[in-house]
């Protein structure tokens, strides 16, 4: 079994978890709504969103195998297009946040945020931690790592419940230091909001650039090999 495959799926799941996006979005969701309801909807929603279309992915990539023993030429096509896909997200955000001037107008995502109820937060929240084209390319990513990995059935889902915990990891701390601390961790949570805003998309770009880079290589090792 080739040992980088596994470390690939949790890579794409840390670059889920570092989203500023994501957490940003699970901030400002517990600012305006001031509520402890809310948040537990919320890093429901965020985790079931994530298990439902990672084991959709999952299933999908099984089939593409077809039971061969090694990866199929298909696969290893899709790998190098998702590894230039993350290399390209990475150079959008690192290339939006130079060209940044002056007050940007404020996403209608953030509009949606304000007054939440728990349904509307936990509808929101599945959506956005899975379907936002980052996220989605990186579920991708690493669910085709564990199609590829040669693991038994049960290592593969134990590998799948580590994905989702680490892609989790984020959302969870921010909503569970909320249910702790309760309103003193609104001015905590701001000050995380603004520096997210600040530096957040340097350091996500960055990472997706290296992950990106890491699954072109392997890929291209595949197709000469």
């Amino acid at each position: 079994m080739n040992a980088a495959v596994p470390v690939e799926a949790l890579l794409a799941a840390l670059g889920i978890a570092m989203s500023p996006l994501s957490v940003a979005a699970v901030i400002l969701a517990l600012l305006s709504s001031r509520s402890k309801v809310v948040g537990a909807a919320y890093a429901a929603g965020w985790t079931l969103g994530i298990t439902v279309v990672g084991v959709l992915l999952l299933f999908l990539g099984d089939q593409l195998l077809g039971g061969a023993n090694g990866p199929s030429q298909a696969l290893v096509v899709v790998k190098l297009l998702l590894g230039l896909g993350l290399i390209g997200l990475g150079g959008w955000q690192l290339a939006g946040m130079r060209g940044a001037q002056g007050p940007a107008e404020e996403p209608k995502w953030k509009r949606l945020l304000d007054d939440l109820a728990p349904p509307r937060a936990f509808v929101f929240a599945a959506v956005w931690g899975a379907l936002q084209p980052k996220n989605l390319t990186l579920l991708a990513a690493g669910m085709l790592a564990l199609s590829q990995s040669g693991l038994d059935p049960a290592a593969v889902w134990a590998m799948f419940a580590a994905f989702v915990i680490v892609a989790s990891t984020s959302v969870l701390a921010i909503v569970g230091y909320y249910l702790l601390a309760g309103g003193r961790a609104d001015e905590r949570l701001d000050i995380w909001e603004r520096w997210l805003a600040r530096y957040g998309p340097a350091l996500v770009g960055g990472f997706l650039g290296v992950l990106g880079a890491v699954l072109v290589v392997d890929a291209v090792s595949a197709l000469l090999g």
